[in-house]
This record gives C-alpha cells, structure tokens and sequence, in this order.
C-alpha cells in the first residue's frame, strides 16, 4: 500500500514516464531490430518486453514461468521452458542476472534427489512442473512427470552454458559441476541395456514433441542424455572440480560406467532418405492427419512441436544442413503447432539451414500469437519462452550468430526482404552491437568493455574488437539459388515424401 500511494502521490504521467525510461534502460542490452512489416516488428517487440517483465532479476527464488505472471495459464510453474528455451536469450543479454536461475536450480537440488527416489531412480531428477519448493507440480491425472525426463538434462546444460560463456568460473565450480554429475546419475539409473550388452537405451520416456508420451529411444532426449553423461564424466575426471565430485559422491566405477553408457546409447540416425525417426515406430503411425484430434495424436505421426528440429539446435554440428532440411520439411509436414514454442521453433530451424522464406513464414504468425489471439488462449496468459525462440530465429537464423568460450562467430543469413537487421549481445560479459545490412557487418564494442570481443565473421580469422572500436566486415550471402530452386520444388519433394512414407508401410 505504500508504494501504491507514492505513485499516486507522484501521478500517472510521471509514473509512466519513469516506467518507460526503466523498460529502455533494460531492454538496451537486449535489443534486436529488423527491416520487416510493421506488425510483425510490433509483435516481436511485444514478446521481448513480457521476457523482460517475466524475470526476476534479483530473486534466485523463482525461475521464469511460462506464462510470466500475466494469466493463470499452467499456474505459474516453471517447465523445460525456463532452461532449454529462455535461458540462452537471459544469458546472451542479461548475463549477470542469468545466473540467478542457475541458482534457482541448484538450491532445489535437495528436493530434486527426492524427486528420483519417488519415480525409483537415484541421482537428481527435474521435476516437469516446479516453482519454488522444487517438488513436482504435474496435475496427477497427467503421465508426464516420470516419462518427460530431458528436462534434467536441460537444466544441467545452463550451468555449462553459463562456464562457456562468461567468466565466471565460480558458477561451475560451486554449482555446476556437482549438478551435472547429479542428473548424469539419474540418466545412469534410467538407462536399460539390451542387444547382448551391446548398447543401452532409454524406453518408456515421453517424447517432446508431448503427443507421444509412451515412446523408447526418442532422438533429443537421447542427444541430450549422452550430452550429460559425457560432461559429467569429463567434469568429474578434472582435478579443478574434486570438489564438486566430493559432494556428490562419485565414485571412480560410477565415472567408467557414465563414459560406457555415452558410447553405447542408442542415438536414432538418419535413413538412405536422411529422415531422422523421432523414437522408435514412429514411421509405422498413420500419416494421414486429416481431422486429427489430439486425442488420437499418440497413433499418428502428428506432433505437437517439432522435437527432431529442437534437437538440431544444441547438436547442430552433428548434422549436415541437408539433412536438416528434409528433417524440416518431413516435420513441417507433420507438425499441428499445438504449442507455443512450434511455430518460433520451426522459424528458427527453418533459418539455421537456409530456407529463409519458410522461416519468414513462421516468424510473422509466431510475432503476432498474442497480439492476435492465433490460438485463442491469450486470456490463459502471453507465451513467454516464444518470445524468446523468436529472438533466436532473428539472431541466430538471420544473424547467423553462434556463440562459444573462443568468440563470437558471425556467418550472416539475411533474409533478401530485409535491408538491415540491429542486435546486441554479451560475450564473456562484454557487450557487442552487431548490424548487418548486405554484404557488410558492422560490429561496435561498448566501450565499457573490461576487453576485447573476439569476433569471426564468415570464414573469415578471429578478430579483436577493442572496447570502444567499431569494425566493419564484409560478408557473401551462400546458396541463394539453392534455397530458391527448393522453394519451387517443393511440391515435388512432398510426392516424394509421400511415397517414401508408402514404401515403409
């Protein structure tokens, strides 16, 4: 109440004017800009002020929920959301304050153990739905919780994240390591072994794509199970992190079983066709989606969202772009775009592989999901970690930008309906403003700066951008006649999806 009657004391004009000189100051560091329609640029800006609204800078108490505090849509908890989704956006632009969610995580580890033992397993596992007591919130009548298992594994992926991009050394050390090695043993306890002993697997798990919820072997889960197995077992086996394994208590057997268990996990691979099956059977659903209801989802091959191209983000490298792209139109083809996080998804995986027009597509009806009403559940709450995948399509699909410990890589990808396109990001807490307009990169190192960006733009060498320097590369646009000529053919790929379909019945 107090602070209620000082703003009516002081009058709305004055409060607005303070509220909107405190948005700016906030949104500065994140702020991205686009040659684009007017509406779409107003939607996208929409969705970056909720992400803004959403996290709470100073309070490791809390995570991000998915809808903010803006409805009562899903209650309030936090999902794999928080971590796989708007984590990255928070870390590239709020870097500082990002680590309040590695907090959040870290400090619910207790209740995490005792989540694993609940569903009989050991280590630390992620409850799907928590907020700030750390305990599954999962309606109960839902079968999630004990199937939709990446989310550990996410949520470990922050704090390498973090170490990989910020000099923070004390976040791994005092949290991070001991995390991974924690949710690496519960993936060890989950995982069966079969064929002989030959390989392992993980089965009965809920894929993603969340309408196949009763599935084995399901590509990102597994990716990102072998990703945390490994980290762990390299983690562990640094004498920097002695520590961390310490607390933990992990053992040298445990250490040889995480590296056996990486190498032999059954990972689905591309066919002769380069399609990538999202767990095992999914080729054998119906394909016939035509008055699907999401009830009988679960026997077709409809998806809710695209879980193949999520998986494409962390493991880009392990796939060729070809192979990225028939998984995308496969997918696209499949895909009912039941969630929020679908059609940014698909805009952003459309956009790491070149098919510019298509991501363009998806990005101009993601941009106006709320301010429209696309799904009719706005009055449920703004789809917050949206706004954050619309983001990644912008930067990282059209900028091209890849972000790692060495630098900043640069291989821009602008769509030709764009004159320019504006962003800014943090590397290693140093700020960098990145504009690219055709065939030049602009690159301006706030001269706050404590050092140097490192910078590659293309194939070009690592540079280093002093605080306060301004560089201008130039760049190549590649393979524009390759994304048209698949514009135009793609009916003709469609037949033939069609037909590789009928060939595996």
């Amino acid at each position: 109440m107090a602070l209620a009657r000082a703003a009516a004391a002081r009058g709305y004009d004055t409060c607005r004017a303070e509220h909107i000189a405190a948005y700016r100051r906030e949104t500065d560091a994140a702020a991205a800009d686009f040659d684009d329609n007017p509406a779409t640029v107003q939607g996208f800006a929409f969705s970056q002020m909720h992400l803004h609204m959403a996290f709470g800078y100073d309070d490791n108490r809390v995570g991000v929920p998915i809808k903010g505090l803006t409805g009562h849509g899903y209650r309030f908890v936090n999902f794999w959301d928080m971590d796989f989704h708007m984590f990255p956006y928070f870390l590239l632009t709020k870097p500082r304050q990002a680590r309040h969610l590695l907090e959040y995580r870290f400090n619910q580890l207790p209740a995490y153990r005792e989540n694993a033992r609940r569903w009989g397993a050991r280590g630390a596992q992620v409850p799907w739905e928590t907020s700030t007591r750390g305990v599954e919130e999962t309606a109960p009548w839902l079968c999630l919780p004990d199937r939709e298992i990446h989310i550990s594994a996410d949520a470990a992926r922050m704090f390498w994240l973090y170490d990989e991009l910020t000099p923070d050394r004390d976040a791994m050390l005092a949290m991070g390591a001991q995390f991974i090695m924690e949710t690496a043993r519960f993936y060890a306890s989950r995982i069966t072994w079969g064929e002989g002993h030959r390989r392992c697997e993980l089965r009965n798990i809920g894929c993603p794509d969340q309408y196949h919820t009763f599935a084995h072997n399901n590509l990102f889960t597994s990716l990102m199970a072998r990703w945390n197995l490994e980290q762990a077992a390299a983690t562990a086996s640094r004498p920097d992190y002695a520590a961390a394994r310490e607390r933990a208590g992990v053992t040298d057997a445990e250490v040889r079983e995480w590296q056996d268990m990486a190498a032999r996990l059954f990972i689905p691979a591309p066919g002769r066709d380069g399609i990538i099956e999202q767990c095992n059977g999914f080729f054998d659903l119906d394909p016939d989606l035509d008055g699907i209801s999401e009830l009988f989802c679960r026997h077709s091959q409809a998806v809710k969202q695209a879980d193949v191209i999520a998986a494409f983000g962390p493991f880009e490298e392990v796939y060729p772009a070809e192979v990225r792209r028939r998984n995308w139109h496969f997918y696209n083809d499949r895909t009912l775009h039941g969630s929020s996080l679908s059609l940014p998804g698909m805009a952003y995986g459309a956009a790491r592989c070149g098919l510019n027009d298509e991501a363009l597509y998806q990005l101009h009806k993601s941009a106006r999901m709320d301010l429209d009403d696309v799904n009719l559940d706005t009055e449920r709450g703004v789809h917050v970690s949206a706004g954050a995948v619309q983001w990644y399509t912008v930067v990282f699909g059209f900028g091209g930008l890849t972000a790692r410990r060495e630098g900043v890589h640069l291989r821009p990808n602008l769509p030709r309906q764009w004159r320019w396109l504006r962003f800014t990001v943090h590397w290693q807490f140093r700020r960098l403003r990145v504009e690219i307009t055709p065939g030049r990169v602009g690159l301006h190192a706030d001269s706050a700066n404590d050092g140097p960006v490192r910078v590659r733009v293309g194939d070009g060498r690592l540079v280093s951008v002093a605080p306060g320097q301004v560089l201008v590369r130039s760049w190549r646009s590649a393979g524009t006649a390759g994304r048209e000529l698949q514009i135009a053919d793609r009916k003709q790929k469609t037949a033939n999806r069609k037909s590789q379909i009928a060939n595996r019945k």
